[in-house]
């Protein structure tokens, strides 16, 4: 029997752009409440801008599917990405809780996207008998960020600030978008024969 490579370079990039991409997510997670309070909103208000995203995210769902469907995953996983980076670093530079909330759902819509291309385009790069085993390791990597990503940003924040860890975010993400673009566009595992 041939044992195809689960941990190939294309898989274990993309693993780790993902990881990037998912540590930025979480690193400005619990800060912005915090910060959209500095512009004087409200707690309610506070709460529409942090959860407009998960109702935006809720919404596109379905859509993302049909559109991962149909276009190049690494151009669209790219595009969400560097979306991404954009909207958080917006956040700095954004003049009131209006256009904060603009950029939260921005943020929301190109996540979606992005995280549904992800999980579909690294299963190119998975052999189809370890598909599972491959998913597994992929998912660690985003559990590995929603532990240790909030602490980290919260207390880079309280050493440099707020808006230097938005800046550290959407860096991350530039990166996390320009490493994808050492990936193939398609699949490129050898189709080999397991014999039992």
């Amino acid at each position: 029997m041939t044992r195809q490579t689960l941990w190939n370079k294309n898989f274990i990039l993309l693993v780790g752009m993902n990881l990037l991409a998912q540590a930025a997510f979480n690193l400005i997670t619990p800060l912005l409440s915090v910060y959209v309070l500095q512009f004087g909103a409200s707690l309610g208000t506070a709460g529409l801008v942090v959860g407009i995203f998960a109702l935006t995210a809720l919404l596109l769902g379905p859509p993302a599917g049909l559109l991962i469907d149909r276009v190049n995953k690494k151009h669209l996983l790219m595009t969400c990405t560097l979306i991404n980076g954009l909207a958080t670093f917006g956040y700095i530079l954004a003049p009131n809780t209006a256009v904060l909330l603009v950029l939260r759902m921005l943020h929301g819509i190109s996540f979606t996207v992005a995280i549904s291309t992800n999980m579909g385009w690294i299963s190119d790069f998975i052999p189809q008998k370890r598909l599972g085993e491959g998913m597994g390791y992929y998912s660690i990597g985003q559990v590995i960020a929603m532990a240790a990503a909030p602490t980290i940003g919260i207390e880079i924040s309280e050493q440099i600030g707020i808006d230097s860890t938005f800046l550290l975010a959407a860096l991350l993400l530039a990166a996390a978008s320009i490493g994808m673009s050492f990936l193939p566009s398609t699949a490129v595992l050898p189709q080999k024969k397991f014999s039992l």
